[in-house]
């Protein structure tokens, strides 16, 4: 059962980091590679990912209080100090933050209530990797979707222009077809 529970958060975390990529791409482009049924999963629909995403940067004002209540709304867990998606810490003016969609925590440092630094960092060492202007914090897509009750497919979430290669196109067809008897 442990192990279940583990590849079950990564699986998360990768989920919920794809569709943050995709929601947010860019004009360079993104490229996935998963497995067919993947495409025809139902994922949380664009509308309540942007609605439930929470956009922090430099400069910002930020109340530790305000955002202790909107992590514990988006399912994050308090704790001492970050390690796995899903948990956040605050001591006094530095609060680090593991996203649902980020293999690295941040971590933001504070000067009263302004944001003065946005950092990725290793949970492991707690040194900084690199600096960032601004960061998305990304609930747990799956307990949004449950939550919401409004799902799509991989495909309908994805851009109209996107390009789909499969190897075995008949098999996803019929993956297709089969969702939309179900």
């Amino acid at each position: 059962p442990y192990e279940y529970e583990e590849i079950e958060n990564v699986n998360i975390l990768q989920r919920a980091e794809v569709l943050n990529r995709i929601n947010n791409r860019s004009s360079r482009g993104e490229i996935i590679v998963t497995y067919p049924e993947a495409l025809t999963e139902k994922v949380i629909n664009k509308k309540t990912l942007i609605k439930n995403t929470y956009g922090i940067k430099v400069g910002d004002n930020l109340d530790t209080n305000f955002m202790s209540s909107i992590l514990e709304e988006y399912d994050f867990e308090r704790s001492d100090f970050v390690y796995e998606a899903g948990q956040y810490a605050i001591r006094g003016g530095i609060v680090d933050i593991f996203s649902f969609a980020n293999e690295l925590p941040y971590r933001i440092e504070l000067f009263g209530n302004d944001v003065d630094s946005i950092r990725i960092f290793d949970p492991e060492t707690q040194l900084s990797e690199r600096k960032l202007l601004s960061v998305n914090i990304i609930p747990n897509t799956d307990i949004l979707q449950n939550q919401s009750g409004e799902q799509v497919s991989l495909l309908e979430f994805l851009p109209e222009n996107t390009i789909v290669w499969s190897e075995d196109w008949g098999f996803l067809k019929e993956k297709i077809e089969q969702q939309k008897e179900d």
